[in-house]
């Protein structure tokens, strides 16, 4: 894998002809123009959100909306998006020529968080504006709603913060099962072989690992290793990281079709390797102190994700 920077990323997601026919479905339902053009606009903030939550793996479950009820969309103005064991999200349209966000008090109650999503003109594409995990007003000006990154943060636990690794600020036994790479009962310790600045360059032990055992499926566990040094140039606020998956000793090869993918801070998958009957594999990165990134694998249907913050 080559060497680069994560990088914050726009989430603009196309407005497919599914979608449209989606609304179309629940529009012809409803006769007052005032109530077709809501019920259009909400129908496609949430799918558009369903779809970007999809594709970062959180688990939506849009059958149980209750805007997905004719009835409830004949009385309501609501754009209800439940994710699976958490709660629900309301999903707000924007239109192009709007410098605010329109938020019903009726959508207020039981939402875990809000989210505006902005169409342009032609409905052809959408993007995420943002995020909020509460309101106090029914319009809400677009420069207050935060980082569609901060969506990630309320559903998922903080991450972790890797400087108190190279701090050295922490035991053998760190947070969230990771723990020193000689207190693991894998086979070998790795040797490593990372990219940096165009040149290769092979470390027998990197300035900090840490290393956690996951299950995936039923087959055995496999072996999760993140690395951490500064870079070899003169500047201190860049590092650079590495991850690897290894096969337990009771395994000759990961499992077939498991991917190791690196997130933005989006969500969105920015590097990736997939098993091909070996015995690992390995993603190398630099970052920039103050940035969070994630650490997903999948393997078919599961799916486990881990955020850090360098």
């Amino acid at each position: 894998m080559s060497h680069s920077t994560i990088k914050h990323t726009q989430i603009i997601l196309p407005l497919t002809a599914g979608m449209h026919q989606m609304a179309e479905q629940f529009y012809r339902y409803h006769s007052s123009p005032e109530k077709i053009r809501q019920v259009y606009l909400n129908t496609l903030a949430v799918l558009v959100v369903d779809s970007y939550l999809e594709a970062i793996g959180i688990e939506t479950n849009m059958e149980a909306s209750e805007s997905w009820q004719v009835s409830t969309q004949a009385l309501s103005d609501v754009a209800e998006l439940p994710i699976l064991n958490r709660g629900s999200l309301e999903c707000r349209p924007v239109v192009p020529s709007e410098q605010q966000c329109y938020v019903p008090m009726e959508s207020w109650g039981g939402r875990i968080g809000f989210v505006a999503v902005q169409m342009d003109q032609n409905l052809e594409e959408a993007t995420i504006l943002g995020f909020l995990p509460s309101v106090d007003a029914e319009t809400v000006p677009l420069d207050q709603w935060q980082p569609i990154e901060e969506l990630l943060h309320h559903l998922h636990p903080r991450p972790i913060q890797l400087m108190r690794w190279l701090e050295k600020k922490i035991g053998k036994q760190v947070e969230m099962g990771w723990q020193a790479i000689e207190d693991l009962r894998f086979p070998s310790q790795p040797t490593w072989q990372f990219r940096t600045r165009g040149q290769s360059v092979d470390v027998a032990r990197p300035v900090i690992s840490r290393g956690k055992p996951l299950t995936l499926a039923s087959y055995p566990p496999v072996l999760l290793i993140l690395g951490l040094a500064k870079t070899q140039e003169d500047k201190e606020s860049d590092i650079d990281i590495w991850v690897k998956v290894c096969v337990s000793e009771t395994m000759d090869s990961l499992p077939a079709g498991l991917e190791l993918q690196v997130l933005d801070p989006a969500g969105m998958a920015v590097m990736n390797a997939q098993a091909r009957e070996t015995a690992s594999m390995e993603v190398n990165f630099s970052g920039t102190i103050g940035e969070t990134f994630g650490i997903q694998l999948v393997l078919g249907e599961q799916r486990w994700l881990e955020t850090f913050v360098l």
